[in-house]
């Protein structure tokens, strides 16, 4: 049923994304008129969006996915320009006819029509997709589309099938996609498709213009601890999006691009300046985690730390959202718990963890004979580091450390203490853990 063309169709007709200009013209008039550009092209245009795909009783119920299409380099072939583009992994020259409103690519030296938005509302062409020049008999329409708070006008296409195919695909003037929703009731499993814009970049004449929808990250219960017992200070918690997307432990978006820490101390009206502590992504999960080296003059005389999140989205805005949104986090310090001062270890050691199965925290323990810069790092049965737990220097003594495990797969992983003096190797060991959900 899902032929090798039909996932063509979905990989290519989710193509482009945005919005921008009105217009209420005669089509003739639109027809004629360069001033409309339902694809710009320009170096450094880009598109964002996610697209989703549903077949509620399939082998596979959903999937999200986080696209991009980018327009590179101008280039010039037998005097025609065209630009680089970018999507799903294949990169064509295109160009778009503003005299006559058609989209072009060319592949094997030859130049094929994508879309004519030049025709009339339901007159029909035959569109070629890019890749294995795959054709299919379409039908313009023209709507109108809110994208990012504003109404636009915009041309598109419908396309059926024989197979109960059906798929609307819209550009907006003067900006490039806008929309697209698909659904299959065929044989077998009915499945929808959809893909929405989450951000992006248009050159305007002057400069660029970069479009976003608004979002507002947050952290897990807001789990912050009130109080801390150590110079050394380490946390882990999900962040989430608006624009994170689950399916399933294995098929979710995670939006966050980038986090940092920010603290700084306070006692009655006496601030210090802000310091700023890069966050650590776990791999494959939307946990983060920090470290910090904090300073005992200040909290062993009574100063408060105050922390808050940084946190930048993956779309093309570059802003940074603040956690909380408004104020910080205020902890304050009690006496050390987890390291016993009066009883120094006289060697360096890695404990097994306990509970070993564990579902979904354990508890690794340590300890340093010496003051020493510490590692301590998991890893799965493949190398790639899912959590680092410790990264900075630590006093000899006892420590225990938690990990949570639930943003990760079962399995066999490995715990890894490493732990050095003046850049020397002093003490490296591993263990295995299992996690079992």
């Amino acid at each position: 049923m899902y032929s090798k063309y039909f996932c063509l169709l979905l990989l290519f007709s989710s193509l482009f994304i945005g919005a921008l200009s009105v217009s209420g013209q005669s089509l003739n008039k639109i027809h004629s008129d360069s001033s409309h550009n339902f694809f710009p092209l320009h170096s450094g245009n880009e598109w964002q969006s996610v697209y989703h795909f549903s077949c509620p009783f399939g082998y596979i119920t959903c999937g999200y996915e986080l696209k991009c299409i980018s327009v590179g380099d101008r280039i010039v072939i037998n005097d025609t320009v065209y630009h680089k583009v970018s999507m799903e992994g294949v990169t064509n020259p295109w160009r778009y006819d503003r005299a006559e409103h058609k989209l072009i690519f060319r592949q094997d030296n030859q130049e094929y029509i994508y879309l004519d938005l030049g025709l009339a509302p339901g007159e029909a062409f035959t569109m070629t997709l890019p890749g294995e020049l795959y054709n299919k008999d379409v039908t313009i329409y023209e709507d109108t589309l809110m994208v990012f708070g504003n109404l636009k006008y915009c041309k598109g296409f419908h396309y059926t099938n024989v197979d109960w195919t059906f798929e609307d695909v819209l550009f907006a003037d003067n900006f490039g996609f806008a929309w697209l929703d698909g659904k299959y009731i065929g044989e077998g499993p009915d499945a929808t498709w959809h893909e929405t814009l989450l951000s992006a970049k248009v050159y305007s004449g002057t400069g660029y213009t970069v479009y976003s929808l608004p979002d507002s990250p947050w952290i897990e219960g807001n789990d912050i601890p009130q109080f801390y017992s150590s110079r050394y200070f380490t946390d882990q918690f999900n962040i989430y999006s608006e624009h994170s997307f689950f399916c399933s432990e294995n098929n979710f978006i995670d939006y966050i691009d980038s986090a940092v820490v920010e603290i700084f101390y306070s006692k009655e009206a006496i601030q210090t300046p802000i310091q700023s502590v890069q966050m650590n992504h776990i791999s494959q999960s939307i946990s983060w985690n920090y470290f910090l080296n904090l300073n005992p003059l200040y909290f062993e005389n009574g100063y408060a730390l105050n922390l808050r999140f940084k946190v930048w989205n993956k779309s093309y805005n570059n802003i940074a959202y603040p956690i909380p949104a408004n104020g910080w986090y205020k902890m304050k310090y009690e006496e050390p718990v987890g390291v016993d001062e009066e009883n120094i270890p006289s060697e360096y050691s890695l404990s097994q963890n306990f509970p070993n199965p564990f579902n979904p925290s354990t508890t690794i323990t340590y300890s340093l004979a010496d003051e020493a810069f510490v590692e301590l790092e998991v890893f799965d049965i493949l190398g790639n580091s899912v959590a680092c737990l410790v990264n900075g220097k630590q006093a000899a003594g006892e420590y225990s450390i938690d990990f949570n495990a639930g943003n990760i797969c079962s399995g066999i992983y490995f715990v890894k203490l490493y732990a050095q003096i003046d850049g020397k190797l002093a003490f490296i060991d591993t263990k295995k853990i299992l996690f079992l959900k």
